[in-house]
Order: structure tokens, then sequence, then C-alpha cells
């Protein structure tokens, strides 16, 4: 199959909006688009005995720079057929790591229960409960599972990665749990395993894909594990907490991007807080559980026009909105005894508050204009959730929902108009315009977002390459310390790469002062990888440049070979 359109990135799937320049009365008739092929992975799974493993899950993981966020799919998956065997095709060129993911997944048989009758009569409060809580509903894999005791245990991928696993019929992508119990009743599973061997992402092979590439003999074998299981309580400032996720993960990957972590274990509270993950083996964790700030759908349901047509029952199944969350996390370490009392004491999130600042001798925005503005968060590195946007008041006064602890990007949209642009964003005088704003559990109330009316740009041209129109060409623009901006969430601010027009021009709008390095390659550099690497290698033949506030800066570039 192919990819439509390759766009500017080369294989990154979704392509970017490309101009089309057209006089009055002209018509184009040679107008090419360019197309990529997608590449596939295949190979066979087999368990400890040399059987094949059937209805496991596979993901083709992409591995892009770190806070950055892929165009098109960040995983593909398969599930293994009756011979052990998968293929997991349409996967657009770049970097991978290819992983089975194995998420033991727990839940009271009675929760099942109820979950299960309120989807069949439409009323979805235990799922919305679900949805708002970090892991999410792949917690519904437990659902498909075998009975232990008053529990149901499955196993397969759930969590982040959205393959939500249950029964292998109602759900692909999970499968039951691994061998019988032994003798001494102690549970036995698979751990989520990297190709070709490795327990962690930083030991697995990374397989960079070409378009059209066909790799086989991506081949796993599973070998079981002894393990526990960790029980507890989770409790919120005003009670127990029913109905959610509590998420098991290792130490290592706490805080990694979601595309390379994969949960250990999830299980579903009880009617009185209480939890019991089966299937954990031996090591050490972080066990978290999110209540997470949401907006009121049912408020926005309501605000839609009467012409348009949603799913009759929608409302029931969405979460109440809220404008608080509740977190919590503790390290776990699990031995060969079972790990029980674990007490998980929800707390409150934190706040961010500030004010816009306006310097120029433009008129200020109108009161009108600013209650026009939003302010979104948007968690920084990877990591799920978000984003919350909360409106800016008449006095360009602003205070957001609370966040549990992390990093964050913030940012302000739309412009309040096209004389001024976002200078500095600071917290409590310290610069973070191109970095992530951490939360540690305390409010931030000091956080400033000034703009100017200097107005500072980058306009410039691509000289025509030796073969091949513009059409093939993309301009890679990004700050210097691009590894911190790639780190801290810079482009959920602004995307790295711009399209020249049909005559080469380009224009970069609104660029904070700083220094910066640019670059104009041939796509066909840009569609193997958008890993780090990749950009090492880039912006060492980058030009650096500095733009000064206000300044209209103007270059002129050739388009550089980049040796893959």
């Amino acid at each position: 199959g192919f990819m439509v359109p390759a766009g500017p990135a080369g294989g990154r799937g979704g392509g970017m909006n490309r101009p089309v320049l057209l006089g009055e009365g002209q018509r184009v008739f040679d107008h090419k688009i360019r197309l990529v092929r997608f590449a596939t992975i295949s190979g066979t799974i087999l368990d400890e005995a040399g059987e094949p493993a059937v209805g496991f899950p596979v993901q083709a993981v992409r591995r892009v720079a770190p806070g950055a966020s892929a165009q098109g799919p960040q995983a593909q998956g398969a599930v293994t057929d009756d011979r052990g065997a998968y293929r997991i095709s349409q996967i657009a060129p770049g970097d991978y790591l290819v992983v089975t993911p194995q998420t033991q997944m727990t839940m009271p048989v009675s929760a099942g229960d109820s979950l299960l009758s309120g989807i069949a009569s439409g009323s979805g409060g235990m799922l919305g409960d679900l949805m708002t809580s970090g892991g999410g509903p792949g917690i519904m894999g437990a659902l498909g599972g075998v009975r232990v005791g008053d529990l149901m245990w499955s196993a397969g991928s759930s969590g982040a990665q959205g393959m939500i696993g249950a029964g292998v019929a109602a759900f692909p992508g999970a499968h039951l749990p691994g061998p019988p119990p032994a003798a001494t009743g102690r549970l036995y599973a698979y751990q989520t395993t990297f190709y070709p061997a490795a327990l962690v992402p930083s030991l697995a092979a990374t397989l960079t894909l070409r378009s059209g590439e066909n790799r086989d003999g991506v081949d796993f074998q599973l070998r079981p594990v002894a393990t526990a299981r960790i029980s507890g309580t989770v409790m919120s400032p005003t009670g127990p907490m029913k109905n959610i996720t509590v998420r098991l993960m290792p130490a290592a990957s706490a805080d990694a991007a979601a595309g390379e972590s994969f949960d250990v274990a999830t299980a579903m509270t009880a009617g009185d807080g209480s939890f019991t993950m089966l299937g954990v083996p031996v090591g050490q964790y972080v066990a978290k559980v999110e209540k997470l700030a949401t907006p009121d759908y049912r408020e926005l349901l309501a605000q839609m026009p009467s012409d348009v047509s949603l799913p009759a029952g929608l409302a029931a199944f969405l979460p109440q909105g809220s404008k608080e969350s509740l977190s919590a996390e503790m390290a776990v370490g699990v031995g060969e005894s079972d790990v029980t009392g674990l007490s998980l004491v929800m707390v409150p999130g934190a706040h961010m508050s500030g004010r816009l600042e306006f310097e120029g001798v433009t008129a200020k925005p109108t009161p009108q204009v600013l209650q026009s503005l939003t302010v979104s968060v948007v968690p920084a590195g990877g990591r799920s959730g978000g984003p919350m946007m909360d409106k800016v008041t008449a006095t360009g006064d602003f205070k957001t929902a609370g966040f549990p602890p992390g990093k964050y990007v913030v940012n302000v949209s739309p412009a309040p108009i096209s004389a001024w642009m976002i200078k500095t964003i600071t917290v409590g005088g310290r610069d973070v315009t191109n970095d992530a704003i951490e939360l540690r559990g305390t409010d931030v109330a000091d956080l400033v977002v000034t703009y100017t009316d200097q107005i500072s740009n980058i306009t410039g041209t691509v000289k025509a390459p030796q073969t091949g129109g513009f059409d093939n060409v993309s301009v890679v623009f990004v700050p210097a310390d691009y590894k911190k901006w790639f780190a801290s969430g810079g482009m959920a601010r602004r995307q790295p790469i711009t399209a020249p027009g049909a005559n080469g021009a380009f224009t970069i709008g609104r660029v904070p002062p700083g220094d910066y390095l640019i670059i104009a390659v041939d796509n066909g550099a840009l569609e193997a990888t958008e890993g780090v690497e990749f950009y090492d290698r880039l912006t060492r033949l980058a030009a650096r440049i500095t733009v000064a506030e206000g300044e209209k800066k103007t270059v002129t570039l050739d388009v550089t070979k980049v040796v893959k």
C-alpha cells in the first residue's frame, strides 16, 4: 500500500499542507503528489516450550524526538495467529521498537458485572470514571480473562498504547494469562519483551524502516516468570475512590514517553477503594493512580448545533466534568512474597494562575478580545492527558485547572491580534519560554505571558534544487538548544518543518528572540526517522542564526544533502 500524501516529512504519515500558487485564470496540469510505500514487520512468537504463542499482541512503537508528536499513528499493532505468526502492515517509514506488551489486568468480579450491566443498559457511569483515571478503560481487558477467586485476571495490552484488550473474540489484542498456577498456587506470567529479548526499551533494538521495506524474522521466545500479588486501598480526601484504575509501571520508565512505556499491571478499585493486582513479576515499580481534570462534556454537547447528529445515549458514557485532579504514587518493590496493605492517598493537583502583559506602543487588546483567549496546558514529554483549556478574564488574568505532579507546556491561543506575539513566558521571573513548567503539588501563582508588538520573523528563499522542484523540499527550523526544546514539549507551540512555496519562498512567523538552526533538505532525508539521532545529524549541517526582538530576518538556503 501507499501513504497519501508523503508530505514534506516523507513517510511521517498524514503529510503537511503545501501551498499551490495560482495566477488569475491559470491552470495547473502537472502538479505532482509524492507517495511513499508503507513498510511491514512480521515474525513469530513462541512460548517456553517452543510452541506457537496464540493471541499475543505485538506493537511497532515509533521512536521520535522526546516530546515530539509524530504525524499519524505512533503505534501499529497485530495479534499472533494459530501459528504464533504476526504481521504489522501499513507502517510509516521511521525508527521503531517492536514489543509484545504484557499488562496483567485485574478487576473484582462484582465490578465487572456492574460494568457490563451498565453498558448494556446504556448507563455508563462506571466507564466514565475509568476514562478519567490515568489508565483509562484498558482495564476492561480483565473481563475476558479467567476467574481467580473473586477476581477476573487477563493479560494483553492496555493503558496509554490504546490496544484495549479483553476477550479474544470481543476485544482482539489480548490473550488469556500464561501457564496455569503451579502446585503451590503461585501464578506465572509473561513479561513485556522488546525485540530481540529486552525487558526495558533502552536495551531494545531499533529497527529503521525505509519506504516499502518488508522486515521479516522479528521473532520472540517468551518465558514465564513467577509472580506475586499486590493489594491495597485508594483513598481521597472525601473517602474511598471506587471504579478507577491503579497502574503499575517499571520504576525506570515511570516518567518515560508514552510511546516506550507499558504498564506492568493494572487493577480496578472496588466500591470500598480496595484493589488487587495479580501476576506481578519480581521488580521495582511505581504505583500510580490519577483522577484527571476534564472538561464538562455534557455542557459542550448541549452547546452543539441542533442539526448535528450524535449517537443516542452518548452523554451517559461521558465523565463528569471537573476542574480538579487527584493523584497519588508510591514506589513498590516486589519480591517473592505478596505485597499487602498498600495505601495510596490521593491529593489535589496544582493550579497555575497568572496574567497576560503587553509591551509596546500598540493599543492593548480590548476586554472582549481578552475574553476570547484560552490558556491551554499540555503534558510534556509524551505523557498522556490534556490539553485542558481555561478562559482568560477581561483583565487578562487566568487560572488553570488542577494538574497532577509533572511537566507541562503552557500556551495561549489564538494570538490576541496580529499586532502581538508572545515574547516570553516566565514563572517567578524565570524564563520558561522554551521550557516546560514542572508542578510538584504546589500551586504556581506567578505565571506571566508577555506579549510584544515588535514582531520578529524569518523570510527566506530556497535555491532551486538540481533535480525536481520545491514540492520535494522542506525547511527544518529548531532552537539551537533543540534537545531541551524537544524534551520540554516545544512542538506543542511550533512545528519544526516548513514547506516552501512553488518559487522556493517561505516564511516562519512570530519567532521569539533567540538562537536557531535552519536547513533546507530533500524530503527523502526526512522519511526514515524522527528520532533525536536524526536531528543530531541534521543540525550539524544547519546554519546558525540569531533573531533579535522585532527583527525581520532574511535567509537564502541551498538544499543540503543529508547522509542517512
